[in-house]
């Protein structure tokens, strides 16, 4: 499998990042009974920006994150997804692989 340049690989995983935290937000907000219209009332933006937050097409601003889980009740943590996760993923897929090319190598 070839390697991706390094900016391509930065822009994915952005993009991923972007993407988690929006279905995270969009979760949350869900469990509460919360509208998008209302939850960017609160967040004093418009409903087209809480909708591309969840959509993963805007990154969220980091105070934006605390008022967010400060008005859902819910911890920053579950709410933002940042690179320490993806590193932690990375390393997770990568130990899978190796587990699964042994057990390969034993039949």
């Amino acid at each position: 499998m070839a390697e991706w340049p390094l900016k391509e690989q930065l822009k994915y995983e952005k993009r991923f990042v972007n993407q988690m935290t929006g279905i995270r937000i969009k979760n949350c907000r869900k469990e509460k009974n919360i509208t998008v219209k209302h939850l960017a009332d609160v967040l004093l933006c418009t409903e087209a920006t809480m909708r591309n937050y969840e959509a993963g097409r805007t990154k969220v601003p980091p105070l934006t994150h605390v008022y967010m889980a400060g008005y859902l009740g819910v911890d920053i943590e579950e709410i933002r997804w940042d690179s320490k996760r993806i590193e932690t993923l990375k390393k997770q897929i990568s130990d899978s692989k190796k587990i699964k090319k042994t057990k390969g190598d034993e039949k």
